[in-house]
């Protein structure tokens, strides 16, 4: 069996000590992606294809205003996962 690098995220660092055989068996889904400052994840209002296991940096959560300001209502790091409702 092929060695398996401990994750950053600790969301699945959790998985990979709490039940090996389904956090590798979800490894085959996980593929990194390097994300620029200011990329859109997704938006409230479109269907969400993918989530997001952050494991460096931050991202922003931010909600619309009713007069088109922007607020930032949450931060998510290595300790969680983006891009779902």
């Amino acid at each position: 069996m092929a060695k398996v690098e401990v994750p950053q995220n600790q969301l699945l660092q959790q998985l990979a000590r709490a039940d090996r055989a389904v956090y590798e068996q979800l490894l085959e889904d996980l593929h990194p992606t390097p994300l620029e400052r200011g990329a859109s994840l997704g938006s409230a209002h479109r269907r969400t294809d993918w989530v997001y296991f952050v494991e460096s940096g931050i991202v922003s959560l931010v909600a619309g205003t009713r007069h088109g300001q922007s607020l930032e209502v949450a931060i998510v790091g290595r300790e969680g996962v983006a891009g779902f409702a």
